[in-house]
Protein backbone atom coordinates (compact mmCIF):
# COMPACT_ATOMS: atom_id res chain seq x y z
CA UNK A 1 0.00 0.00 0.00
CA UNK A 2 2.67 2.29 0.26
CA UNK A 3 2.43 3.68 -3.77
CA UNK A 4 -1.18 4.15 -3.27
CA UNK A 5 -2.29 7.61 -3.43
CA UNK A 6 -5.91 7.49 -4.08
CA UNK A 7 -8.25 5.70 -2.24
CA UNK A 8 -11.81 5.57 -3.22
CA UNK A 9 -14.38 4.72 -1.02
CA UNK A 10 -17.95 2.68 -1.20
CA UNK A 11 -20.66 4.91 1.70
CA UNK A 12 -22.74 2.70 2.93
CA UNK A 13 -21.95 0.22 5.34
CA UNK A 14 -18.15 0.78 4.40
CA UNK A 15 -17.70 4.11 5.86
CA UNK A 16 -20.20 3.58 8.47
CA UNK A 17 -22.10 0.87 10.46
CA UNK A 18 -26.20 0.24 9.54
CA UNK A 19 -28.31 -0.28 11.89
CA UNK A 20 -29.94 -3.67 12.22
CA UNK A 21 -33.50 -2.43 10.59
CA UNK A 22 -32.19 -1.15 7.79
CA UNK A 23 -34.26 -3.43 5.12
CA UNK A 24 -37.53 -2.80 7.24
CA UNK A 25 -36.47 1.04 7.05
CA UNK A 26 -35.22 1.05 3.28
CA UNK A 27 -38.90 -0.77 2.31
CA UNK A 28 -40.84 1.57 4.16
CA UNK A 29 -38.90 4.71 2.84
CA UNK A 30 -39.37 2.78 -0.86
CA UNK A 31 -43.03 2.59 -0.29
CA UNK A 32 -43.48 6.16 0.59
CA UNK A 33 -41.92 8.13 -2.12
CA UNK A 34 -43.21 5.28 -4.99
CA UNK A 35 -46.81 5.77 -3.79
CA UNK A 36 -46.22 9.56 -3.58
CA UNK A 37 -44.58 9.67 -7.05
CA UNK A 38 -47.91 6.87 -8.60
CA UNK A 39 -50.36 9.41 -6.80
CA UNK A 40 -48.61 12.95 -8.76
CA UNK A 41 -48.64 10.83 -11.57
CA UNK A 42 -52.37 10.27 -11.40
CA UNK A 43 -51.89 6.69 -10.94
CA UNK A 44 -53.16 4.42 -8.08
CA UNK A 45 -51.12 3.42 -5.31
CA UNK A 46 -50.13 0.02 -4.98
CA UNK A 47 -50.48 -2.40 -1.74
CA UNK A 48 -47.50 -2.29 0.47
CA UNK A 49 -46.68 -5.96 0.26
CA UNK A 50 -46.58 -5.32 -3.65
CA UNK A 51 -44.19 -2.16 -3.45
CA UNK A 52 -41.95 -4.49 -1.09
CA UNK A 53 -42.38 -7.94 -3.38
CA UNK A 54 -41.39 -5.24 -6.88
CA UNK A 55 -38.43 -3.71 -4.71
CA UNK A 56 -36.93 -7.29 -4.05
CA UNK A 57 -37.40 -8.03 -7.45
CA UNK A 58 -35.83 -5.06 -8.30
CA UNK A 59 -33.09 -5.43 -6.52
CA UNK A 60 -32.03 -8.77 -7.69
CA UNK A 61 -32.73 -7.72 -11.40
CA UNK A 62 -31.24 -4.01 -10.95
CA UNK A 63 -29.35 -3.67 -8.19
CA UNK A 64 -31.65 -0.90 -7.65
CA UNK A 65 -34.63 -1.26 -5.39
CA UNK A 66 -36.67 1.34 -6.87
CA UNK A 67 -35.86 0.92 -10.99
CA UNK A 68 -38.43 -1.25 -11.91
CA UNK A 69 -40.93 1.63 -10.64
CA UNK A 70 -39.42 3.90 -12.85
CA UNK A 71 -39.91 1.10 -16.04
CA UNK A 72 -42.96 -0.44 -14.89
CA UNK A 73 -44.88 2.58 -14.55
CA UNK A 74 -43.08 5.56 -16.07
CA UNK A 75 -41.68 7.28 -13.35
CA UNK A 76 -39.06 9.41 -13.22
CA UNK A 77 -35.31 7.31 -12.10
CA UNK A 78 -33.71 9.93 -10.93
CA UNK A 79 -36.55 11.60 -8.69
CA UNK A 80 -37.10 8.39 -7.66
CA UNK A 81 -33.06 7.52 -5.98
CA UNK A 82 -33.16 11.14 -5.09
CA UNK A 83 -36.23 10.93 -3.21
CA UNK A 84 -35.76 7.52 -2.26
CA UNK A 85 -32.29 8.51 -0.93
CA UNK A 86 -32.82 11.75 1.01
CA UNK A 87 -36.11 10.42 2.94
CA UNK A 88 -33.73 7.36 4.57
CA UNK A 89 -33.75 8.57 8.45
CA UNK A 90 -30.43 9.16 9.90
CA UNK A 91 -31.40 6.87 12.30
CA UNK A 92 -30.05 3.83 9.74
CA UNK A 93 -26.58 5.60 10.50
CA UNK A 94 -25.32 3.03 13.58
CA UNK A 95 -22.12 5.22 13.48
CA UNK A 96 -20.80 8.53 15.54
CA UNK A 97 -18.12 10.47 15.00
CA UNK A 98 -15.01 9.11 16.02
CA UNK A 99 -11.90 11.67 16.70
CA UNK A 100 -9.61 8.76 15.46
CA UNK A 101 -11.17 8.01 12.64
CA UNK A 102 -10.87 11.64 11.59
CA UNK A 103 -7.39 12.16 12.54
CA UNK A 104 -6.94 9.04 10.45
CA UNK A 105 -8.13 10.41 7.48
CA UNK A 106 -6.55 13.72 7.75
CA UNK A 107 -3.10 12.32 8.63
CA UNK A 108 -3.37 9.63 5.40
CA UNK A 109 -3.97 13.52 3.70
CA UNK A 110 -0.36 14.42 4.68
CA UNK A 111 0.61 12.31 3.31
CA UNK A 112 -0.35 12.63 0.13
CA UNK A 113 -3.33 10.50 -0.75
CA UNK A 114 -6.64 11.37 -1.86
CA UNK A 115 -9.90 10.27 -0.79
CA UNK A 116 -13.12 9.86 -2.89
CA UNK A 117 -16.43 8.14 -2.35
CA UNK A 118 -18.13 5.80 -5.21
CA UNK A 119 -21.82 5.19 -4.00
CA UNK A 120 -24.75 3.53 -5.19
CA UNK A 121 -26.08 5.87 -2.99
CA UNK A 122 -26.86 10.00 -3.57
CA UNK A 123 -24.18 12.47 -3.30
CA UNK A 124 -27.00 14.44 -1.11
CA UNK A 125 -27.27 10.87 1.17
CA UNK A 126 -23.87 10.92 1.50
CA UNK A 127 -23.50 14.58 2.59
CA UNK A 128 -25.64 14.24 5.37
CA UNK A 129 -23.89 10.82 7.05
CA UNK A 130 -20.54 12.81 6.59
CA UNK A 131 -22.07 15.08 8.42
CA UNK A 132 -23.37 12.48 11.26
CA UNK A 133 -19.65 11.05 11.36
CA UNK A 134 -18.13 14.10 11.18
CA UNK A 135 -16.33 13.62 8.37
CA UNK A 136 -18.01 16.35 5.70
CA UNK A 137 -14.70 18.62 5.67
CA UNK A 138 -12.94 15.70 4.47
CA UNK A 139 -14.71 14.98 1.11
CA UNK A 140 -16.38 17.82 -1.12
CA UNK A 141 -19.04 17.27 -3.58
CA UNK A 142 -16.13 17.39 -6.58
CA UNK A 143 -14.82 14.33 -4.72
CA UNK A 144 -18.40 12.29 -4.21
CA UNK A 145 -19.69 10.39 -7.02
CA UNK A 146 -22.75 8.76 -6.89
CA UNK A 147 -24.83 5.76 -9.66
CA UNK A 148 -26.21 8.52 -10.84
CA UNK A 149 -23.69 9.74 -12.28
CA UNK A 150 -21.95 6.03 -13.75
CA UNK A 151 -26.04 6.17 -15.91
CA UNK A 152 -26.73 3.53 -12.87
CA UNK A 153 -23.83 1.58 -13.81
CA UNK A 154 -23.03 -0.61 -10.88
CA UNK A 155 -19.73 -1.69 -9.48
CA UNK A 156 -21.11 -5.25 -9.15
CA UNK A 157 -21.84 -5.65 -12.60
CA UNK A 158 -17.45 -5.42 -13.23
CA UNK A 159 -15.35 -2.85 -14.59
CA UNK A 160 -18.12 -0.83 -16.85
CA UNK A 161 -18.60 0.89 -13.52
CA UNK A 162 -15.28 1.68 -12.54
CA UNK A 163 -14.44 2.57 -16.82
CA UNK A 164 -17.27 5.60 -15.80
CA UNK A 165 -15.73 6.40 -12.63
CA UNK A 166 -12.23 7.36 -14.56
CA UNK A 167 -13.83 9.15 -16.64
CA UNK A 168 -15.06 11.34 -14.12
CA UNK A 169 -12.26 11.50 -12.01
CA UNK A 170 -8.82 10.80 -13.46
CA UNK A 171 -6.49 8.55 -11.30
CA UNK A 172 -3.84 5.91 -11.90
CA UNK A 173 -5.99 2.47 -11.07
CA UNK A 174 -1.89 0.82 -10.30
CA UNK A 175 -1.71 3.87 -7.35
CA UNK A 176 -5.10 3.95 -6.05
CA UNK A 177 -7.44 1.47 -3.70
CA UNK A 178 -11.00 0.56 -3.35
CA UNK A 179 -12.63 -0.30 0.21
CA UNK A 180 -15.91 -1.84 0.03
CA UNK A 181 -18.52 -3.94 2.30
CA UNK A 182 -19.71 -5.74 -0.57
CA UNK A 183 -17.07 -8.40 -1.67
CA UNK A 184 -18.56 -8.90 -5.89
CA UNK A 185 -18.24 -4.50 -5.97
CA UNK A 186 -14.78 -5.36 -5.95
CA UNK A 187 -14.03 -7.97 -8.82
CA UNK A 188 -14.18 -5.02 -11.02
CA UNK A 189 -11.65 -2.46 -9.53
CA UNK A 190 -9.04 -5.55 -9.67
CA UNK A 191 -10.14 -5.90 -13.16
CA UNK A 192 -8.30 -2.48 -14.40
CA UNK A 193 -5.64 -2.80 -11.42
CA UNK A 194 -6.64 -1.30 -8.30
CA UNK A 195 -5.82 -2.60 -4.85
CA UNK A 196 -9.08 -4.05 -2.84
CA UNK A 197 -10.00 -3.69 0.65
CA UNK A 198 -12.67 -5.67 2.11
CA UNK A 199 -14.41 -4.44 5.51
CA UNK A 200 -16.42 -7.62 6.87
CA UNK A 201 -17.98 -5.94 10.18
CA UNK A 202 -19.64 -9.29 10.46
CA UNK A 203 -16.43 -11.47 10.33
CA UNK A 204 -18.71 -13.67 7.77
CA UNK A 205 -16.05 -13.82 5.05
CA UNK A 206 -15.24 -17.58 5.35
CA UNK A 207 -12.57 -17.59 2.36
CA UNK A 208 -11.06 -14.33 0.58
CA UNK A 209 -11.43 -14.12 -3.43
CA UNK A 210 -8.39 -13.52 -5.46
CA UNK A 211 -9.62 -10.66 -5.75
CA UNK A 212 -9.70 -9.30 -2.38
CA UNK A 213 -6.31 -8.09 -1.44
CA UNK A 214 -6.82 -7.13 2.22
CA UNK A 215 -9.45 -7.75 4.70
CA UNK A 216 -10.38 -5.37 7.82
CA UNK A 217 -13.05 -5.49 10.27
CA UNK A 218 -13.77 -1.32 9.77
CA UNK A 219 -12.41 1.18 7.99
CA UNK A 220 -10.66 2.79 10.96
CA UNK A 221 -8.21 -0.63 11.56
CA UNK A 222 -7.73 -0.13 7.72
CA UNK A 223 -6.71 3.59 8.13
CA UNK A 224 -4.54 2.50 11.02
CA UNK A 225 -2.73 -0.39 8.91
CA UNK A 226 -2.00 2.00 5.51
CA UNK A 227 -0.27 4.39 7.70
CA UNK A 228 1.43 1.82 9.55
CA UNK A 229 2.35 0.15 6.13
CA UNK A 230 3.49 4.17 4.74
CA UNK A 231 5.67 4.84 7.80
CA UNK A 232 7.54 1.17 6.90
CA UNK A 233 11.01 2.20 5.42
CA UNK A 234 12.09 1.38 2.28
CA UNK A 235 15.30 -0.11 0.81
CA UNK A 236 17.71 1.51 -1.11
Amino acid sequence: MQNVDVIAWDLDGTKYKFHDDIYDTANNVLYEVVTRKLVDAGRKPLPREDVFALGQQSYQEYGLSWMIFAEKFDLDAYELFSEFNINMPMETVDSEASPTYKARMRQTKQMGVDHIIFTHGSRAWARKVLGKIDLSEEFNDSSIFDVSHTQWTLKQNGRAAYDKLQGLYEFNPDRSLMVEDTARCLLGAKEIGMTTVFIDRAGKLAEKPDYIDHVYPDPEAFLADFIAHRNKPTLG
